[in-house]
């Protein structure tokens, strides 16, 4: 295929060329995330879909030349900054339980949450200690579903893990109603498949037929058995954020214009992670200060401003040295 092409030769660890488009979309699908949490936006939530059709895509490019210690790099990269932000919320939930809604200094919870084992918290629904973990889970769950792919057969990855992703969905709505089957039975994991797909479409060969078709077949094939679910996000957010996906990344004059955001690109996970804790304690100063005004344009403004440039320190001073001495201890390549 083209990717592998551009980046034959590649030593262990070497990581594929940065697409800068791709950064820039991780930036915005963040940000939208961060606007479902502001008091008078309250909309973005397909920033979370696009963020499954680029964990799909990525995971092929960056396994495209090879796929050396895989999962341990994906822990590397996810783990450590959520554990740490688990554990800042965890604490606050111990010492200053009033500051949080429905988080309680309960261990079960902190052990399933480290351990990316989806719970109903306090009925409140799927939501770990840092609630915005719940997509993680997801995350972590595809990891291992595409690390197992990987080793069965590398050339076939996609199909392999789309049609496990397939399985799971199915075989979880059929079988199940424990609360962690319930959550693996969401369409929402399918969107993983169509960021694989879309790797296919980008770097188009004369096997790329096939495997698309399979691979949206995988996707649409629930609908067989339940034309309702067309109603759900894995369908209604997941078709759109797919196909602007592929366009953006397809038009490639956009990658020169999207080179800035790369800096923001790489903070975009701290910023998913840490927003509405910044939102939030935002939120306390204006009420006090103003509480016949509440939030306006500027405060929205402000509060999305310090969203990012808070993003921005804990990616250079705590979640990129803290990557970094990961990668160098276990002496795997630098994460993707």
């Amino acid at each position: 295929m083209a990717i592998e092409g551009a980046i034959e030769g590649s030593t262990e660890g070497a990581r594929a060329p940065t697409l800068y488009t791709v950064q820039a979309l991780r930036f915005i699908a963040a940000m939208a995330v961060a606007c479902v949490h502001i008091p008078i936006i309250k909309q973005g939530h397909w920033g979370v879909d696009l963020f499954f059709v680029i964990s799909g895509f990525i995971m092929m490019y960056a396994t495209a030349a090879g796929s050396p210690a895989f999962f341990l790099k994906r822990i590397i990269r996810v783990a450590p900054i959520y554990w740490l932000c688990t554990l800042a919320v965890f604490a606050i939930a111990t010492v200053a339980p009033g500051l949080l809604k429905n988080t309680s200094a309960d261990w079960l919870h902190l052990l399933k949450s480290l351990l990316f084992i989806p719970f109903d918290k306090n009925g409140a629904g799927h939501f770990p200690v840092l609630f915005v973990g719940w997509t993680l889970n997801f995350e972590m769950f595809y990891y291992a579903i595409f690390a197992v792919a990987l080793r069965i057969d590398h050339a076939r990855r996609s199909l392999f893990a789309g049609l496990a992703l397939l399985a799971v969905v199915l075989i979880c709505r059929a079988a199940f109603d424990a609360f962690p089957f319930m959550v693996y039975g969401e369409t929402i994991m399918l969107e993983f498949i169509l960021g694989m797909a879309a790797y296919h479409i980008i770097y188009w060969d004369k096997r790329s037929l096939g495997v698309v078709a399979i691979l949206l077949a995988a996707y649409a094939l629930p609908l067989a058995t339940d034309f309702g679910l067309i109603e759900t996000r894995g369908y209604r957010a997941g078709v759109v954020c797919f196909a602007a996906f592929v366009i953006a990344v397809k038009l490639r004059p956009l990658e020169a214009f999207a080179k800035p955001f790369a800096p923001l690109g790489d903070a975009s996970y701290a910023l998913y992670l840490t927003h509405a804790y910044v939102i939030g304690l935002l939120n306390v100063i204006f009420l006090a200060a103003a509480v016949d005004v509440g939030w306006g344009v500027w405060q929205t403004a402000f509060a999305l401003t310090a969203c990012v440039i808070a993003s921005l320190i804990v990616w250079r001073y705590v979640e990129r040295p803290m990557s970094a001495g990961l990668t160098r201890l276990f002496r795997v390549g630098r994460p993707a």
